[in-house]
Parts: C-alpha cells; sequence; structure tokens
C-alpha cells in the first residue's frame, strides 16, 4: 500500500484507487468510474461496445483545447445520452497515462492535497459536475488548472440551463 493511500481514500471514490491506494491510470479505469451507467441488458456485459457517435472529433477536439490553454472542458449532454461514454472513450484514446483522480462530491477542495504527490499528469473526473455545488467551485478549479491537471467535467443539459443567469440569452 502507498504511503498516502489514506488521504487518496479520504479524497477520492473508491474507482478510481488501485488495491494499493493510489490513482488509477486512465487505461486501467473501470466505466464505472467515469459514472457511465451499467447497460443492464440481460446475458450481455455491464458495458457494450462503444458505438461511435458524430460528436466523437468535436469532443477529442475540445480536449486537445482544454489541455493547450488549461481550461476545463465541460461536456454537455441529455439524460443517459451517452456523454459520460463518450468522454471516457475520449480520454481513454488520448489520455491513457494520466492518472484519474474522481474527487468524491465533498472532496473537490481537498484535491489540493494530493498535488504534493509526484502523481505524474492526472486528470480530474468531474461526472454530473452539479454535485459538487460548493461556495468556491470556480476558485477550486482555477487552482487546480493553475497546478497543471486536466479537467474534464460531464452535465446535464437542463442543470445547465437552469444554472444560467436568467438574462443570458446565448
Amino acid at each position: 500500500e502507498v504511503r498516502a493511500a489514506s488521504l487518496y481514500r479520504d479524497v477520492l471514490q473508491d474507482g478510481c484507487l488501485t488495491p494499493g491506494g493510489f490513482p488509477v491510470l486512465v487505461r486501467d479505469a473501470d466505466y464505472k468510474a467515469f459514472g457511465v451507467k451499467l447497460a443492464g441488458v440481460p446475458d450481455e456485459p455491464d458495458f457494450l461496445d462503444y458505438v461511435p457517435r458524430v460528436a466523437d472529433e468535436e469532443l477529442c477536439d475540445g480536449l486537445h483545447a482544454s489541455q493547450a490553454v488549461g481550461r476545463m472542458l465541460l461536456v454537455v449532454g441529455g439524460s443517459a445520452g451517452g456523454k459520460s461514454r463518450s468522454a471516457a472513450e475520449a480520454v481513454r484514446q488520448r489520455l491513457p497515462d494520466y492518472r484519474l483522480l474522481c474527487p468524491r462530491q465533498t472532496s473537490l477542495g481537498r484535491l489540493h492535497e494530493l498535488l504534493a504527490a509526484d502523481l505524474g499528469p492526472a486528470l480530474v473526473w468531474l461526472d454530473d459536475v452539479e454535485r459538487y455545488d460548493e461556495r468556491a467551485f470556480r476558485d477550486t478549479i482555477e487552482r487546480l488548472l493553475r497546478s497543471r491537471l486536466l479537467i474534464v467535467a460531464t452535465i446535464r443539459r437542463s442543470e445547465l440551463e437552469a444554472r444560467k443567469p436568467k438574462s443570458d440569452l446565448h
């Protein structure tokens, strides 16, 4: 077990940790860690083969751009529309050697405590980002981006619309 295992277990969700308590590599993460829902089809695997989507290339471009400029990538889509799975496929393809950091909903502000460890390149994954509704959310995200972490978040379109200022017509 790694020395900081108890800290990782306090801050991160179980699905993104190795048995020794260290964050998994993106390529080794189970789809559950990304928030992908089980297929629920009798006599079929939990996660069916991925069906490429029209927006996959745009998603990969967005991931590349967010890396280049140090911004969070927000993936928006309908409920059960495949946004988590599509984004998971994109990061698995482009960032297989990144460490996957999926914070507990109450521990986003503690992610900076993990930065002292030598994680190497890391991806912060915030599935259903509205659940991380904390007062200092923006400050926390900006601090993590300044630390050179890549952040990918998903949100349902209806949740995003509900959070937009009422005067925002765009």
